[in-house]
């Protein structure tokens, strides 16, 4: 009966990470249909008409960084992150496990550690509705809560994908299918 409750909070619990991921992954999409557009607004207004401001450029570059906030979630939790294994994929498969086990855990201790300080500075920057110092002032905190909103989805996803390495520890050092490294890619996470 406990194992019952267990998995149906465990079941909640999926299905509301993997809905806050996946509506930060539109998010972070729309906000990158935003800046084409932005910039495509600006360099026909420069071109035609002759006019420039400098907020499509001051603009873009705080979005940049929201962006990339905002889809770490969604580009973890379907392995396309970047990973470089010029010299992991030279050691034996046991160490690289051990390595892998405890790069994620010390992200997930980081991604922690920081959604703290980003959290406070969010909050202070809201209080004291904080300003840009760009050539047309905007305020900052909407950045900075996209910033904690993609690090608490961020810290959502790792558990999962903890859980999944430590299960799959046999696959993984076996090495089937390829590159032990790689195996794991499609078994993260599956949409339901």
């Amino acid at each position: 009966m406990k194992s019952t409750k267990w998995q149906r909070l465990f079941s909640v619990l999926r299905a509301g990470t993997n809905g806050f991921v996946i509506s930060l992954e539109q998010l972070a999409a729309g906000i990158l249909v935003f800046m084409a557009l932005l910039i495509t607004v600006e360099a026909i207004g420069r071109t035609v008409f002759g006019f420039s401001t400098r907020l499509a450029y001051e603009l873009v570059g705080a979005l940049t960084g929201c962006v990339g906030f905002i889809g770490l979630a969604a580009t973890f939790r379907k392995g396309s992150h970047i990973r470089i294994l010029a010299i992991m994929s030279r050691l034996p498969k046991k160490i690289q496990y051990v390595i892998d086990v405890s790069a994620h855990f010390l992200v997930l201790i980081y991604a922690c550690v920081l959604l703290r300080y980003t959290a406070t500075m969010a909050l202070n920057s809201l209080v004291e509705n904080e300003i840009s110092w760009a050539a047309i002032p905007f305020p900052v905190y909407p950045f900075k809560i996209a910033i904690v909103l993609g690090l608490l989805a961020l810290i959502l996803v790792l558990p999962k994908q903890i859980y999944t390495l430590i299960r799959s520890r046999r696959s993984y050092i076996e090495g089937e299918n390829g590159s032990s490294l790689n195996n794991l890619k499609g078994q993260q996470w599956t949409h339901r």
